[in-house]
């Protein structure tokens, strides 16, 4: 579909005729993005995963907000087995906390249901070794009653 005119295409804002545009002056596959469900944004991320390379199709999917995709594509570029975490059900915090987990050799994906706040405290507890898990658990109990 490469050098497609979208200028006329009335279903495209102007951000997203950029993003088209500016994918379509490095020679990439802009179909891959140029969809008018996709925001200026979103289209921005995929762009930049094209460009690096990626594997996108893990996120070049609507469901996704750009925050998503972008926690995604961080995943991707370092090579983390983003499966644990591609999830357009998990909040882009949530995606965060779980690839930064990944980063230091920690499968934080049971614990996917816990608030964003919560999991960044146990990923670094975690990390340093230290067992809170109790503590939380007691949390998460206490928050349901």
């Amino acid at each position: 579909m490469g050098n497609m005119d979208y200028s006329n295409i009335d279903n495209f804002t102007d951000d997203q005729k950029r993003e088209i545009t500016q994918g379509e002056q490095i020679g990439l596959d802009v179909s891959v993005y140029a969809k008018p469900e996709f925001l200026a944004i979103q289209m921005r991320e995929i762009r930049v995963g094209m460009l690096e390379h990626l594997p996108v199709q893990w996120y070049a999917k609507p469901e996704y907000d750009w925050f998503q995709m972008e926690e995604i594509r961080k995943g991707l570029e370092q090579g983390l087995d983003i499966q644990i975490y591609a999830d357009p059900k998990i909040s882009f915090e949530v995606m965060r906390q779980m690839r930064k987990g990944l980063e230091d050799s920690l499968d934080l994906s049971q614990c996917r249901n816990l608030p964003a706040g919560i999991l960044r405290e146990l990923r670094k507890a975690r990390k340093d070794h230290i067992d809170i898990d109790g503590y939380i658990l007691i949390r998460d109990m206490m928050r349901s009653s």
